[in-house]
Formats: C-alpha cells, structure tokens, sequence
C-alpha cells in the first residue's frame, strides 16, 4: 500500500502544509524525520529519511500530534521541576505510536515489513517540534 499524504491537513481549526524536505535540522545537531511548527503552520517531513509507509505515517502522526498538543494547555498540571520539552516529546511520542497502532489495525492491510517490529519504524529519526 502506498500512503497517500495531503498538501494540507487542518488541526484544530490551523491549516497546516505538509512539504517534503532534503534535510530538517532547525537548528538541531541531528537531522530529524519530521518538525511542527506551530508558528508557521507547516509539518516539515524528511525526504530521504522517510523510506516506509510505516516510518511516512508514524511521523506525521508524531507532528500532527505536536500541533494538536500546541492546543492543550498542560503546565498547569506540572510539577515545577518537570522538563515541559521532555515530558511534550515523551506524550506526543506516547500518543503518536497508539495512533499508529490503531490504524495499523484497523484502517489498513497488515504487512510482513513491520510485523514483529518494535519501537520507531526507523530508529535513526528524530522528530521534535519546533518553539
């Protein structure tokens, strides 16, 4: 199955273009799979990182999940000494992999590629959201 990605995808009521990228680093050391950025509106997606349908979808379930998280306001709820970055990747990580999991499934063939796989469908991608 070839995963079909839209130019464009509407999370909560921002508009938001999805382009494909040569490299995503925003100022990071290592290049990334994926980036939100609320400001622009834009999911940035690796070009050359992204090989499967896996690794194409569960990133930008990941980067959907960091704009949709952009919504909720969660401080309030965390202890003064929580890392709010690390705690923000760890629940978009968390809520990224079930969402996966249920497309996987339900929505779609299952495929003998990711059978049995654990963890990140490429574990040499790093997604983060940018500020």
């Amino acid at each position: 199955m070839k995963i079909r990605i839209p130019s464009n995808i509407r999370v909560v009521g921002m508009d938001y273009k999805i382009l494909w990228k040569d490299d995503i680093r925003d100022g990071y050391d290592d290049e990334m799979c994926g980036l939100c950025n609320e400001a622009k509106g834009q999911i940035l997606l690796s070009r050359h990182l992204l090989k499967t349908d896996d690794q194409i979808l569960l990133t930008l379930l990941h980067e959907i999940t960091h704009a949709l998280l952009h919504n909720i306001v969660i401080d309030p709820f965390l202890r003064d000494d929580v890392d709010r970055d690390a705690f923000n990747e760890h629940l978009t990580e968390s809520i990224s992999r079930i969402s996966f999991a249920i497309i996987k499934d339900n929505c779609h063939e299952k495929t003998s590629s990711s059978a049995g796989q654990k963890g990140y469908p490429n574990p040499s991608c790093k997604a983060r959201s940018a500020k």
